[in-house]
């Protein structure tokens, strides 16, 4: 890989390596430690680290983290995937009428409004996660009026 520019390694990170990434992270929450160390095999490729010999990063993972926009390179932290995949995961589990939703409600809610629902550590790691992010969505998410086909 010593050939490779560095916009063309960034190019690799954000349409490959990442892409294969977020497929997985839709599913599993894998522990602090998987994502940092999958964050540090970009940032090895990235930099040009080849037979366990590191060379200079010229910037922070951090730095690097933020939009094109304002000075970054565009590369997202799998952390913030990870968090918005199960932010998306309440709002599907509020919004939509699916199996999945129906099930969750009546196994952990029963007859309770989800966000009262009281923390127990015998539900699931789905539910754990669900029940750490709904109060960061929650004021987000709101009731509009509309043609009124709604029926309860």
């Amino acid at each position: 890989m010593t050939n490779l520019s560095h916009g063309g390694r960034l190019t690799l990170i954000r349409s490959v390596l990442q892409a294969n990434s977020l497929h997985l992270l839709k599913v599993i929450y894998p522990p602090k430690l998987v994502l940092t160390t999958i964050e540090r095999i970009f940032n090895g490729f990235f930099w040009g680290s080849y037979n366990r010999h590191k060379h200079i990063h010229w910037s922070s993972c951090v730095k690097a983290c933020f939009l094109v926009a304002k000075g970054g390179l565009g590369v997202r932290s799998l952390a913030d995937y990870v968090r918005a995949f199960f932010m998306k995961l309440w709002w599907r589990f509020w919004g939509k009428s699916s199996l999945w939703s129906e099930y969750l409600h009546g196994r952990y809610c029963r007859n309770l409004h989800p966000t009262i629902v009281p923390y127990n550590r015998n539900h699931s790691p789905v539910w754990h996660r669900l029940y750490h992010i709904r109060d960061v969505v929650e004021p987000f998410l709101f009731w509009t009026l509309g043609e009124g086909s709604v029926s309860f």
